[in-house]
């Protein structure tokens, strides 16, 4: 678990998740439950992934979080292209979503590729 909270991907994962379920209570039941369970995956899969005992298992559970990050863009991006979310609330979404996953990219590279010292 220690290592789970020590995660500064996981945490900055909680707080994707929280604001995106603050900007989605007006979307439409099927639109809102897509988004909120795609970025609820992300925090979830990280989660899961720490939780495992090897870094080739965490890497898998990284892989899918990344998936869902993408999605979670799409998803964001597609309610704003419709007008279902303010332009302002969903671009800085968008961007923390790509830093995320830029962020969970390189992890993945880390446990590929250990620092040798």
């Amino acid at each position: 678990m220690k290592r789970l909270m020590n995660l500064r991907i996981w945490n900055e994962a909680r707080s994707v998740v929280r604001d995106v379920y603050a900007v989605s209570g007006g979307l439409e039941y099927s639109e809102k439950n897509q988004l909120r369970r795609a970025v609820a995956s992300v925090a979830a899969n990280i989660a899961e992934g720490a939780g495992r005992a090897s870094d080739p298992d965490f890497h898998r559970f990284l892989a899918i979080a990344l998936g869902s990050c993408h999605e979670v863009i799409t998803h964001l991006a597609m309610a704003g292209d419709c007008g279902l979310l303010p332009l302002d609330q969903v671009e800085p979404l968008v961007q923390r979503s790509d830093a995320l996953g830029c962020r969970i990219k390189a992890l993945m590279i880390s446990l590929k590729h250990p620092d040798p010292s």
